[in-house]
C-alpha cells in the first residue's frame, strides 16, 4: 500500500483541532509572541491553517525547490 493510501483516511477523518485552534486566536493578537524568540501568533496560525496543503504536495511531488515556489524569500 502507498504512504498517499495509509494517510489519506486520517486527512479525510480530521479532528478538527486545527479549525478549532484558528477561530481561537484573536484577529487583534496578530503580534504578539509568545516567546520573546517565537514568531508571532498571526505567522503561527497561517503555518497551522497551510499543513494540509504541505502534506498534498510532499505526496504529489518528488522535489522541493524552495528558490521557485511561493514563501520565504531567499
Amino acid at each position: 500500500m502507498s504512504i498517499a493510501r495509509r494517510l489519506t483516511p486520517g486527512v479525510r477523518s480530521g479532528d478538527g483541532h486545527d479549525t478549532k485552534l484558528l477561530a481561537r486566536v484573536p484577529s487583534d493578537k496578530g503580534p504578539w509572541k509568545p516567546h520573546p524568540k517565537s514568531f508571532p501568533l498571526g505567522h503561527l496560525a497561517q503555518l497551522v491553517a497551510t499543513m494540509p496543503g504541505w502534506l498534498t504536495q510532499m505526496l504529489r511531488d518528488t522535489e522541493l525547490n524552495l528558490a521557485t515556489g511561493p514563501g520565504y524569500p531567499l
